[in-house]
């Protein structure tokens, strides 16, 4: 029986302690270009994707306003194949409720880190969106970052409203796919953190 998770956002009813509500989230947000073979980002793109399974079934998470999340370690994904799917609703960022700037929307590698470089320039965050304010609702796109080696490894993050599916604006609802694999495989998910700052 699939149960969802809804989160209400301290911000959003004023309870929120403003000093350091504009931080950035742990871990690289920065968008990266996907380095694998175009077979590896097809097989990526096969469980996850633009399909009604995806943009429009009942959500794991709602969140209202701002706020954040994290998946369970692994998350077969009900309706949407290796994903978990999160609305938020009529989006503020925290910013504007702190009278700061700098707001980011972010999904993070939430696992344990990489130790080699092989494992680390494997590991990628995957997030496909919607804007479902309106009716029929807007695909906006989707992005896809990898781990970056030098002597160690930086986990993989993407801060949306740095890609081309960003800025998110103010009051529009949206739905996110989220996912974070260790390889292209659908079967290879970790956990994977969501934050609407």
């Amino acid at each position: 029986m699939r149960s969802t998770r809804m989160f209400v956002s301290f911000a959003a009813l004023g309870l929120v302690a403003c000093a350091g509500a504009d931080q950035t989230p742990t871990g690289p947000v920065e968008p990266i270009e996907p380095s694998g073979s175009q077979t590896e980002i097809a097989q990526v793109q096969e469980a996850l994707d633009n399909s009604p399974a995806c943009s429009t079934s009942a959500p794991e998470v709602i969140i209202l306003r701002n706020g954040g999340t994290s998946s369970p370690d692994s998350y077969p994904g009900e309706t949407c194949t290796a994903a978990e799917t999160i609305d938020l609703k009529n989006y503020l960022p925290a910013g504007q409720v702190c009278q700061t700037s700098g707001a980011t929307v972010a999904v993070i590698w939430d696992a344990a880190v990489p130790t080699t470089q092989s494992a680390c320039q494997s590991a990628r965050v995957i997030v496909y969106a919607w804007d479902t304010t309106t009716s029929p609702i807007v695909f906006l796109g989707s992005v896809q970052s990898f781990g970056i080696w030098t002597t160690s490894c930086a986990a993989p993050g993407i801060n949306i409203n740095t890609t081309g599916i960003g800025p998110l604006q103010t009051g529009h609802s949206y739905r996110f796919a989220i996912s974070a694999r260790a390889t292209a495989s659908p079967a290879d998910t970790r956990r994977v953190a969501f934050r609407a700052l």
